[in-house]
């Protein structure tokens, strides 16, 4: 079965977040173009990874649908 994932691509970095793992990707694209070196688990990158993860799930609520649930079935 696929795995859902989310992608925020920035200017100098990007970053992925997979459903169901604790592991993601996380690239300097402005250091590392050609996204050779996975930052995610590098220390000195959380601060990135961080603010990244961030600015995704603020993204993700700028469209998530936002009509009212329905109370019953139809």
């Amino acid at each position: 079965q696929p795995r859902r994932m989310r992608t925020l691509v920035t200017e100098d970095a990007r970053l992925t977040l997979y459903q169901g793992a604790e592991r993601g990707e996380l690239f300097d694209l402005a250091r590392d173009p050609r996204e050779l070196v996975n930052l995610w688990d590098d220390a000195g990158a959380g601060a990135l990874r961080a603010e990244l993860a961030l600015r995704l799930a603020r993204a993700e609520m700028q469209v998530a649908d936002t009509s009212p649930k329905p109370t019953f079935l139809a």
